[in-house]
């Protein structure tokens, strides 16, 4: 009897859209590990069960993602002296750093309706999509401009928003902070 190998099959991003690969690259990086875990390699002299080593797991990766998950690491710079977790962390970093965070956001407050999903399974699907939001510097003005965002009555406004990168301007996206649109 042949030994059974699972697969998580190749990775595949969802081109212009870094927030939905970064969901997709965590999720797939979570199966890797599932795969680690059970398809462990037999010690040659021992037939002892033994777990891959870093190198072993970014080749593992490499080989399962594909010609899209080695695009992946190329693209942001992962290096043959990179361990396994600092390859998966160069990814993650660069992807959330590459989003736009106003729209991941939206997303947040406005894409994830519980609808007959039981609590559990819903707030683990939140938490998630929050953690992958890179929150540094997220203040009171981003907030309300935030706020602003999802609650205007403006679809214009809100799609200019969504469009731009409304922290790039210390002005937000085209309103000052008291409301007033510039």
């Amino acid at each position: 009897m042949g030994t059974y190998t699972p697969s998580p099959g190749p990775f595949k991003p969802k081109d212009a859209d870094p927030e939905a690969t970064l969901e997709r690259f965590v999720d797939y990086v979570e199966q890797m590990e599932l795969v680690f875990m059970i398809a462990r390699k037999l010690h040659p002299v021992t037939g002892a069960k033994m777990e891959f080593d870093s190198a072993e797991k970014k080749a593992m990766l490499k080989i399962e993602g594909g010609a899209d998950m080695v695009q992946l690491l190329k693209k942001y710079k992962v290096e043959e002296v990179d361990t396994y977790q600092q390859a998966v962390e160069k990814v993650k970093n660069a992807l959330k750093t590459r989003g736009n965070r106003t729209a991941a956001v939206f997303k947040l407050f406005n894409g994830h309706k519980q609808g007959s999903q039981s609590f559990d399974s819903w707030h683990q699907s939140l938490v998630k999509a929050a953690n992958l939001i890179d929150w540094t510097g997220y203040d009171a003005s981003r907030a309300a401009a935030d706020a602003i965002l999802l609650q205007t009555s403006s679809l214009k406004l809100q799609q200019r928003a969504l469009q731009e990168n409304p922290y790039q301007c210390p002005t937000g996206i085209g309103f000052d902070i008291s409301g007033r649109e510039k």
